[in-house]
């Protein structure tokens, strides 16, 4: 089995989104490879042959080929890049929610109050029994 360039080099771009992924990734490198891929597709349209040449100095016999597998390392690329994102976007909104809970934060309306070393449930709604000691509906009192 013999091992073309492009093979190598398709390889070696795979592992370098891996390794740029894991280690070098901000949201400037980022900008900057967005910028870089626009840039190719932009010189892929205004010369069609281009791929074609590329492609053929690399090994591999069609530029839509050449341009098939880019597009599977670009979307790649885009997969992790949206992952990211929606991971960073979702601490956020874990953290404001946090936030908004401490500040809204109020005692529960049939919450036990401590009195004298005993425990006292409230009977404020008759037949309401969510948050008892005991679980019945007659208010609790017993020594801690």
């Amino acid at each position: 089995m013999s091992v073309s360039l492009a093979q190598i080099l398709l390889i070696l771009l795979i592992a370098a989104v891996v390794v740029y992924v894991f280690t070098v990734r901000s949201m400037t490198t980022d900008r900057l490879a967005m910028l870089v891929v626009a840039v190719a597709g932009c010189l892929l349209v205004a010369w069609p042959g281009l791929s074609t040449d590329v492609a053929r100095l690399v090994g591999i016999g069609r530029g839509t080929d050449l341009v098939l597998y880019l597009f599977v390392i670009f979307c790649l690329f885009r997969f992790v890049s949206t992952a990211a994102g929606m991971r960073r976007l979702e601490e956020r909104l874990t953290r404001v929610v946090r936030e908004a809970a401490l500040q809204n934060a109020r005692p529960a309306p049939n919450a036990a109050r401590e009195l004298g070393g005993y425990r006292v449930d409230r009977n404020d709604n008759a037949g309401d029994t969510a948050g008892r000691l005991g679980g019945s509906s007659q208010p609790a009192c017993r020594a801690e």
